[in-house]
């Protein structure tokens, strides 16, 4: 019985293996937008101490990203704010990039709703549909902010609305949406800005669980003690550990809904940028792993039964 054996305990060592390359599977970063260092730059964040490197290409990507996501085909998208958020009509603009060297691919394409160009400040790609979402805030300095959550076409920029973020049953507040991530299990998460209700200005940032097809906050994580500028990025590995950055001190932190634990920061002080965004690069399906175990059966078989020169015996 020895090649079944063999079969099965390569089966386990493939599937054993999937917990130390969860630690292998690449956190990318977007230098964020009012950046002065690299803005639009693609950064490779190391998960242990939050250390970046540098692509190579830094396209004019002016003035610097806001969202960043991985299609489910390796497809990297970014974002970009042009025009004054502040009430000055602006527009996001969404691109293409080369995962290898940063280069942009392509012509980027306005992001638009009801004709009209809108900000989007985050991306995030669901599991198992491939849908492209963004998230939306329209900032004034005389209101709170409203935040929105879009699914957007990557070849038109067309996006459809898919609801104002709410907490269902709660009292009506100001939601300050930042970044949204994808767990595998497609779970959605989002960053938001905790608002102090006396003076409406940001004073930290949590964690919240939200129902991607309505928006609503299922959720709400505690105060994380960021601080005012919160987490401008999110990304969720495929072992579920979340990471987040906060664009402006360039801090990377490994997050729950209680917690934040810095890992480290560069940023503006060590000239890479601060990361606007984050994406981990997609890993092979399970499924892929086990046909691929699978496939070593016959391959063992064939090479036992050469040596031996009998097909029939196990």
């Amino acid at each position: 019985m020895r090649r079944p054996l063999l079969a099965v305990t390569l089966l386990g060592v493939m599937i054993g293996a999937s917990p130390g390359a969860a630690r292998a599977q690449r956190l990318y970063g977007a230098i964020g937008r009012g950046s002065t260092a690299n803005p639009g730059g693609l950064v490779i964040v190391d998960q242990t101490n939050g250390t970046e490197t540098l692509l190579p290409v830094i396209p004019p990507r002016n003035p610097g990203n806001t969202g960043l996501a991985f299609g489910l085909d390796g497809t990297l998208w970014d974002t970009i704010i042009t025009g004054n958020v502040f009430g000055g009509a602006p527009v996001s603009a969404l691109g293409q990039r080369d995962p290898t060297t940063g280069a942009l691919i392509g012509t980027p394409v306005p992001v638009r709703f009801g004709g009209q160009g809108i900000a989007i400040t985050d991306l995030a790609v669901q599991p198992g549909t491939g849908t492209l979402f963004g998230t939306n805030i329209v900032v004034s300095p005389t209101a709170p902010p409203v935040s929105k959550l879009y699914t957007i076409d990557p070849l038109s920029g067309a996006a459809s609305l898919v609801g104002t973020f709410f907490v269902p049953g709660g009292p009506a507040f100001p939601i300050g949406a930042q970044a949204i991530a994808f767990a595998p299990d497609g779970t959605l998460y989002l960053t938001e800005l905790v608002i102090d209700p006396t003076t409406g200005m940001p004073v930290d940032a949590r964690l919240d669980i939200v129902n991607p097809a309505t928006a609503a906050i299922l959720t709400r994580g505690a105060p994380l003690g960021i601080g005012e500028d919160g987490l401008g990025g999110l990304a969720v590995r495929f072992d579920g550990a979340i990471f987040a950055s906060s664009g402006p001190e360039g801090n990377i932190y490994r997050v729950d809904l209680t917690s934040a634990t810095l890992l480290g920061t560069l940023g503006q002080n060590a000239g890479v940028g601060g990361p606007g965004d984050l994406a981990f690069a997609p890993v092979p399906e399970p499924a892929t792993l086990l046909l691929l175990a699978a496939g070593l059966v016959p391959i063992a078989w064939t090479r036992r039964a050469r040596r031996s020169g009998r097909h029939g015996r196990l």
